[in-house]
C-alpha cells in the first residue's frame, strides 16, 4: 500500500448465538483489532428487556465504585507486581468473591483513613494556632488566674463576608465591652482571633459564633498552667506524637495491602472492570432472543488474524459479513518509523477523513526541507543534532514519547540543515569562510546568503508556488476519491490559473513578438479560468484566487528567517575578531542566543507553512480515531 494513504478498513459484522457472546468478547479483547460501532440492523432495545442483565451490570458498577474509593487511598503503581491472571469464571462468582473481600477490606481501610484524617486535622490545628497561642500567653495566663473567664480561638477566612470590625462591634455589644482579643495572620487565607471574656457571657458568645458559622475551639485552663516556655515544647511534643501515630497507621495500611487477601482483591477487581467493559460492549450489540450481532471496523492487515481466530474457536457457529469500508470508517495511519515522529505536527489538526490522504509523509519532507533551508549552517546544525540526540536518549528512557518525537524531528531536520550549510558554506555564520581565507583555500558558497538576497527571495517564492500547486493537485485527488466533483473542478482551475501566471511573467520578461502571442493566449486562459471558477463558487472563487497569492507570498519567510540567523552568526564572528578578547565572550553569547533562535523560529515558521499554507490546500479534516476494543 502507498505509505501516504490511510489504512484500508473492512466493515465487519459478527453474527452468532447468544451463548457465545462473552467468549467472543474475550477474543476481541485479546486480539485488539476490532473497532466497535453500534449495530444498525438488529434491535438493541430488545437486549435490555432482560432485567437480570440490567441488575447484574448495576451491581458490577456499584462494586467498582466502592473499590475505586479504596484505591484512591493507595499508590497502585507499587502493587502492579502482585497482579496475576485468574481463570475464567461466571459473573456471579466474581460478584460474590468481591463482596466477601470488600466486607473484610473496606472497613479496615476506611478506619485507617478516618483516623489519619483526624490526626491530620489535629496537626493542622496545632501548626495553625501555635504562633498566636504563644504570642497570646498573657491572656492564657489570665484564664488560669481567674476561673470566671472563658475563651475561644476563632478562625476568619479572608474571603468571609464578616469583617473584623463588625465582629468586634457585635462582641462589644454582647459582653458590654468586657472582653480582650488578640488577632494574628495565620496564613494567606486565614487570620485568628483569641477572645477572652467573662463566663456569664458564654451562652451569648457561643450563640453568636454558631450563627455566623465560625471555626472555633475553646482553650482549657490547663494551657495557662504550662507556662510560655513549656507551652511551646508541649505543642512540639504533641506534633511529634501525632506524626508518629500517622506513620504507624501508614505502616498498618502498607501491611494490609501486601497481604494475599489484598492481592486477590486487586485481581477480582480487574475481573469486575473487564466484565463491566464486556457488558458495555453487549449494549452496543444487536440482539434477538437467541442471536447477537456486533458491528465494527477491522484494518485490512489485521482481518485475516481475526477471521482465523474466530473460525478456530467457533467453527461454523459464527458468521462473518465483510465489505470494504466506503466512508465513516476510523482512521489508522500506517507511516514508516522514520515518518512517525512527524505525526506530532499533524496532530495539531483533526485527523484526515477516511479515504483521504494523510499529510504526515509530506510534513516529513517539507518540514525538514523548510527548517534546513532556513537554518542552513553546519556548525549550528551539528550542535543542535548532538543536543537533540542526548535529549532523545533521556526521553526514551523516561518513556516520554511526545518529547522523544520532537527530539527525533530535530535530528532529522539537522541533516537537511547540514546539506544547506554546504550549499551556503556556513559554519557558525561566516566562520568557515574566515578559516578558508586564512588557509588560502579557494572555497566559495554555491549560494551566498549575505550577497544574493534577491536570488534567495525568488527561490523562496518559487518553492511556495510549487508547494501550493502540489497541494491543489493533492486536494483534487482527495476530492475525486470522495466524489466531491465540484471541488475537483475548482482545484483544477486554480492549478491552471497559478500555473499560467508564472508563464505570463516569463513572457513579459522575454518580450518579443513570438512570445507576445503566447502572452495573449496565456492571459485568455487565466481570465476564462477565473470566470468559470466564479460561476462555480461565486465570489468565493475570486477570493480563493487571491488567497493562493497570499499563500505563495508567505513562503518569503524562508528567505527572511534564514537571513536573520546567517547575519547574527556573521556579527558574532565580527565581534570576536574586532573586540578580542572581550569580543570573544560577546561573540560566544551572541552565538548562543542565535542557537536558541534557530531552534525556535524556523520550527514555528516551518509548522506554519505546513499547517496554514500547505494543509489548507488538500487536507480534509474530520476523521475518527481507530480505537480497537481491548485498548484503553
Amino acid at each position: 500500500m502507498v505509505v501516504y494513504l490511510i489504512e484500508t478498513m473492512y466493515r465487519t459484522k459478527i453474527i452468532g448465538i447468544k451463548e457465545d457472546i462473552f467468549e467472543l468478547i474475550n477474543i476481541l479483547k485479546t486480539l485488539k483489532v476490532f473497532h466497535v460501532i453500534e449495530s444498525t440492523e438488529l434491535g438493541r432495545e430488545e437486549a435490555f428487556d432482560d432485567k437480570d442483565f440490567r441488575t447484574t451490570k448495576m451491581t458490577l458498577e456499584n462494586l467498582e465504585t466502592r473499590v475505586s474509593s479504596i484505591f484512591s487511598y493507595i499508590n497502585m503503581d507499587s502493587l502492579s507486581k502482585l497482579q496475576k491472571k485468574m481463570e475464567k469464571r461466571s459473573t456471579e462468582d466474581i460478584i460474590r468473591d468481591l463482596e466477601v473481600l470488600l466486607s473484610s477490606i473496606e472497613p479496615k481501610i476506611k478506619k485507617i483513613e478516618t483516623e489519619k484524617a483526624d490526626l491530620n486535622s489535629k496537626i493542622e490545628h496545632l501548626k495553625r494556632y501555635k504562633p498566636i497561642l504563644i504570642q497570646s500567653q498573657s491572656l492564657i495566663d489570665e484564664i488560669d488566674r481567674n476561673p470566671n473567664l472563658d475563651s475561644n480561638m476563632i478562625m476568619f477566612s479572608r474571603k468571609s463576608d464578616l469583617r473584623l470590625d463588625e465582629f468586634e462591634k457585635e462582641i462589644t455589644k454582647r459582653t458590654k465591652g468586657l472582653y480582650e482579643a488578640i488577632s494574628r495572620r495565620v496564613d494567606n487565607n486565614y487570620f485568628a482571633v483569641l477572645l477572652l471574656y467573662d463566663r456569664e457571657f458564654k451562652n451569648e458568645i457561643q450563640k453568636y459564633l454558631s450563627s455566623e458559622k465560625l471555626s472555633t475551639f475553646t482553650l482549657e485552663s490547663e494551657l495557662g498552667k504550662i507556662g510560655l516556655k513549656d507551652f511551646s515544647s508541649h505543642i512540639e511534643s504533641s506534633l511529634s506524637k501525632h506524626e508518629k501515630e500517622l506513620e504507624s497507621l501508614e505502616k498498618q495500611k502498607q501491611f494490609l495491602i501486601q497481604t494475599p487477601e489484598f492481592d486477590k482483591f486487586i485481581r477480582v477487581h480487574q475481573e469486575v472492570v473487564d466484565r463491566i467493559s464486556a457488558f458495555q460492549l453487549v449494549e452496543k450489540m444487536g440482539r434477538t432472543e437467541d442471536t447477537f450481532e456486533i458491528e465494527g471496523f477491522v484494518p485490512k492487515s489485521k482481518y485475516k488474524t481475526l477471521e482465523s481466530e474466530l473460525k478456530k474457536t467457533f467453527n461454523k457457529r459464527i458468521l462473518l459479513k465483510t465489505e470494504k469500508a466506503k466512508k465513516d470508517a476510523p482512521v489508522l495511519r500506517i507511516n514508516p518509523r522514520i515518518v512517525k515522529p512527524f505525526e506530532t505536527i499533524t496532530n495539531l489538526i483533526q485527523l484526515p477523513k477516511y479515504g483521504s490522504i494523510d499529510p504526515t509523509p509530506f510534513v516529513f519532507i517539507f518540514f525538514t526541507f523548510f527548517w534546513g533551508f532556513m537554518v542552513g549552517d553546519i556548525g549550528y546544525a551539528v550542535t543542535i543534532f548532538i543536543l537533540a540526540a542526548i535529549l532523545r536518549s533521556r526521553f526514551k528512557k523516561n518513556q516520554q514519547q511526545g518529547l522523544q518525537n520532537i527530539s527525533e524531528i530535530f535530528m532529522i531536520s539537522c541533516v537537511s540543515a547540514m546539506f544547506f550549510g554546504l550549499i551556503y558554506f556556513e559554519i557558525f555564520g561566516d566562520f568557515g569562510e574566515i578559516i578558508a581565507h586564512d588557509l588560502h583555500l579557494d572555497i566559495h558558497p554555491i549560494l551566498n546568503r549575505y550577497e544574493d538576497t534577491q536570488g534567495l527571495l525568488i527561490i523562496s517564492i518559487i518553492i511556495g508556488l510549487v508547494i501550493i500547486i502540489g497541494g491543489l493537485f493533492l486536494g483534487a485527488y482527495n476530492n475525486f476519491k470522495l466524489k466531491h466533483m465540484s471541488h475537483v473542478y475548482s482545484n483544477l482551475l486554480l492549478i491552471l490559473i497559478w500555473g499560467s501566471i508564472p508563464l505570463l511573467l516569463l513572457v513579459l520578461i522575454i518580450a518579443n513578438d513570438i512570445f507576445m502571442i503566447a502572452f495573449i493566449i496565456d492571459l485568455i486562459i487565466i481570465i476564462i479560468s477565473i470566470i468559470i471558477l466564479i460561476k462555480l463558487e461565486g465570489i468565493a472563487g475570486l477570493i480563493h484566487v487571491i488567497e493562493k497569492f497570499s499563500n505563495i507570498l508567505s513562503f518569503a519567510r524562508l528567505m527572511a528567517i534564514g537571513l536573520v540567523g546567517a547575519w547574527m552568526g556573521k556579527v558574532a564572528n565580527e565581534l570576536t575578531t574586532q573586540l578580542f578578547p572581550l569580543g570573544l565572550l560577546m561573540g560566544l553569547g551572541l552565538h548562543l542566543i542565535n542557537l536558541v533562535i534557530l531552534v525556535l523560529s524556523p520550527s514555528i515558521h516551518s509548522m506554519r507553512l505546513n499547517v496554514f499554507e500547505f494543509f489548507t490546500q488538500f487536507v480534509l479534516e474530520g476523521g475518527d480515531t481507530y480505537k480497537p476494543y481491548g485498548i484503553n
